[in-house]
């Protein structure tokens, strides 16, 4: 039986919400829509304070490297995302930024993701920033990575 009439799918997926965990790092993204895992771009990921067009009061960060997706294994309609460490530093090293579910903020660009027939992320701009949905803030304690001497210059460095 062949379909009579066909409408493409012009649908743009939605971001419904979000649950950040600053002890793994994560973000878990849930959207109203099966998404293309292959075209997630972290770069269009923003990262705020509170909803605002102003950047003073935001003090918005975009996320500058690509970390990892590795959950689900397959298309789906949730993803979980893992910042790099660089940009994880960055976001607990701001004060008062991504400490409660309150300070727990995003905007988006359509480019963050794609659906299975390549529409793009509806926008989520920074003047109507979403808040986390729940948040497990930061509590792990930090690990010296390594450490260096130089004895002539009388400097020691720590590399947590």
């Amino acid at each position: 039986l062949r379909a009579a009439v066909f409408a493409d799918d012009i649908t743009s997926p939605v971001l419904e919400r979000f649950v950040v965990d600053l002890n793994q790092g994560s973000f878990a993204l849930s959207f109203s829509e099966t998404i293309d895992r292959s075209t997630l771009d972290f770069g269009s990921l923003t990262l705020q304070a509170f909803a605002s067009s102003n950047p003073s009061l935001s003090r918005p960060f975009t996320l500058q490297q690509n970390g990892t997706v590795v959950q689900p294994s397959i298309d789906n309609t949730s993803a979980v995302l893992f910042l790099n460490n660089d940009d994880l530093n960055q976001v607990k090293f701001e004060p008062n930024f991504y400490t409660f579910v309150g300070t727990a903020v995003l905007s988006a660009a359509p480019s963050l993701v794609r659906d299975m027939a390549g529409n793009p992320l509806q926008e989520i701009t920074q003047a109507a920033a979403q808040t986390a949905f729940d948040f497990i803030p930061d509590t792990t304690s930090p690990v010296l990575q390594y450490a260096t001497l130089d004895m002539d210059a009388a400097y020691l460095t720590l590399v947590f």
